[in-house]
Parts: C-alpha cells; structure tokens; sequence
C-alpha cells in the first residue's frame, strides 16, 4: 500500500517467523469448500495455510499492493501446485476486484494498525463487508500492544477494543476472540 513517509515496518519480520496460520485458521473455523479473502497477504504465508484447508473446491484470494511479494506466492503456487489461490494485485482502500457477497471469510493478518494509523481503515473495512456473504466473517489479527523487538511501535499497536470499534461502522459484529500465539491476537467477527 502507498503510505506516507510516517509508515512504520515490521522490521523485516514475516508472519511465518511468529503465527501458526494453520491453527489460527483451524482456531476461526475455516472449512473445506470456502471462499476466503487474505487481504493484505503479503507473500502468503496464511492464503497458503487456507489453501490446504479450503481444498480444490475452495477459492483463496491473495489480495496485495506489493507486485514483489505476490511474485513470491506466484513461484509458490508453481512450485507447490496450489491451484485454489488466486493473486490479486489491489489496494485494500480502493474498489476491491471482488464480486459482492462472495467472500465467506476474510482475513487481515498484521494489516488493520497500518490502515487505522493513515486513517483509511473505514473504507477498506466496508469494502470487506461488502464483498462478504450475508452471515460472512472477517478475523482480524493484530499484534498485542506491548513493547516487543519487531512488529510496529507499540502507539500503532492496536487493542482489541480498538479493532471493534473500527470495524462495527461497517455493520461487523464481535463473534469472538482468541490468542492468536505469543505475540498476537484475533478478533473475529460477522456480518
């Protein structure tokens, strides 16, 4: 995503190196057979993790704005013959280029601080709830905010209070949440 000069990094840190995409996805509910959406997927360590669990009738869309980190997913699906994910070069605060009520779970993995702190949070937020299915969920996961040596600097970190708040405009309601691993949290909520 286009950020201005204030946007902070994760200090070169993957997902992969802390989160355990496959129990957090098992932890949400994902089934075989779903539509999910990794918003913000960077190189796809979680629309990875969804593919194995959706299967062949399942569809992931590995929606980013970086071209390089969905080359990298791209070499991954050659190589790993993961035919279910779709790449979608897109940015999460613009029209997304996914058909309305067709998504059954999206993810935002490590990606809601970054849009609450350059404010664009709302639309990207009721671009989601527009392209879910009635009933259709959205997990957040987000860093817990306390000080660590990688992620974003702990006044980005979101609470998970934070991350209601910013997500019921949309008409998302609070499902549940959960530890998503040491250093992280998931709400999840429904539409």
């Amino acid at each position: 995503m286009a950020h201005n000069g204030e946007h902070h990094h994760h200090a070169g840190r993957s997902s992969a190196d802390f989160l355990d995409a496959r129990r957090v996805l098992r932890e949400i509910g994902l089934s075989e057979g779903q539509v999910v959406l990794d918003a913000g997927s960077g190189s796809g360590h979680f629309s990875k993790a969804a593919s194995n669990l959706v299967g062949p009738g399942g569809t992931v869309w590995a929606l980013d704005a970086d071209q390089p980190s969905l080359d990298r997913l791209i070499r991954d699906i050659f190589t790993s013959g993961l035919r279910n994910i779709r790449p979608l070069l897109s940015d999460l605060t613009e029209t997304l280029p996914v058909k309305a009520g067709s998504v059954d779970l999206c993810l935002l993995v490590n990606v809601l601080h970054g849009l609450a702190w350059d404010k664009t949070a709302p639309q990207a937020l009721n671009e989601i709830a527009r392209v879910l299915k009635p009933g259709g969920r959205l997990a957040v996961v987000e860093f817990k905010k306390q000080e660590m040596e990688f992620g974003p600097p702990l006044e980005v970190r979101l609470e998970p209070e934070d991350v209601e708040r910013l997500a019921a405009p949309a008409g998302l309601r609070k499902e549940r949440s959960f530890e998503a691993g040491t250093y992280s949290y998931a709400v999840v909520f429904r539409k």
